[in-house]
């Protein structure tokens, strides 16, 4: 499991005037060059440090929250995806107008269900994910909704 940053390094930072956490883009950052390296448990670990944050912006939690969710599903761990899963669901509740909360959020719905043998259901999600996707106008979260209706169908 995730291990607690020192205190010190939990002290938010100031926000991006757009209101993302500095720490949470340098963490972002991080994740995604491990996930390029494959190493998934120092993918899982990095997220989790910065999940413990709570200054990061909602886009930000729900794209660490998405990443972790897979790379656990990776380490056979899947009580824990499915809850990080839940954690985006009800994130995008709480953000109801935030396009980019919703698609990483249905996107990894989508992957759940189609883990669940839902195909169906599956791809009718991972089709709505590719929308809001498209309206957040974020080229890579749309990219990975792309590719992940493609390999549902």
């Amino acid at each position: 499991m995730a291990r607690k940053p020192p205190a010190a390094a939990a002290a938010p930072e100031p926000a991006t005037p757009h209101g993302r956490s500095p720490e949470g883009a340098r963490a972002i950052a991080e994740v995604r060059s491990l996930d390029a390296t494959g190493q998934i448990q120092a993918v899982i670990d990095r997220a989790s440090a910065a999940l413990a944050r709570d200054d990061l912006a909602p886009e930000q939690r729900t794209e660490l929250l998405s990443v972790r969710s897979e790379y656990l599903v990776r380490r056979a761990q899947t009580a824990l995806a499915d809850a990080d899963a839940d954690a985006l669901d009800a994130l995008a509740r709480r953000t109801p107008g935030n396009d980019t909360v919703a698609a990483w959020a249905l996107r990894r719905r989508g992957a759940v269900q189609g883990r669940s043998g839902n195909a169906d259901e599956s791809l009718a999600t991972l089709r709505r994910a590719l929308q809001r996707a498209e309206r957040a106008g974020e080229p890579l979260l749309r990219a990975g909704c792309a590719v992940a209706v493609d390999g549902a169908m």
